[in-house]
Parts: C-alpha cells; sequence; structure tokens
C-alpha cells in the first residue's frame, strides 16, 4: 500500500483554477458529459456514442466504432 499521500484541498479543479494549471500534465476525469478536462479546464472530448457512451474522438463520426 501507499504509507504516505497528499490531498489536494477543494480537489483537482480548484488547484487547476489556482495555479493555472502550471504544474499539471495531462487530463482530469469528470463525472459529466464534459468527460475529461485539460489544464485549462476545457473538455477534451467532445461526444459520446449515443448507443454505448463509449467516447467518440473523430469530429465526423456519430458512433463508436464498436457500434458503427
Amino acid at each position: 500500500g501507499i504509507d504516505s499521500f497528499k490531498q489536494l484541498k477543494g480537489g483537482i479543479i480548484n488547484y487547476l483554477n489556482e495555479t493555472e494549471g502550471k504544474h499539471w500534465d495531462g487530463e482530469c476525469f469528470v463525472f459529466d458529459d464534459r468527460i475529461t478536462l485539460d489544464k485549462g479546464l476545457n473538455p477534451t472530448y467532445k461526444k459520446l456514442c449515443p448507443k454505448c457512451q463509449q467516447v467518440i474522438n473523430a469530429f465526423d463520426r456519430t458512433k463508436c466504432e464498436v457500434c458503427r
């Protein structure tokens, strides 16, 4: 297990707001229709498949590769 850890006061979203993502690399998963956010709090995925709710990465597709 992990013996030592730290928790961000206010969570990751608050940290990104306060620091403008200065020391952040990657994306943050959120539990809403934005799915993931970059360090500027901009959604990085635009759409979910209407059938299975998997992420659709390509802009020209209406369903994921499995459900097409």
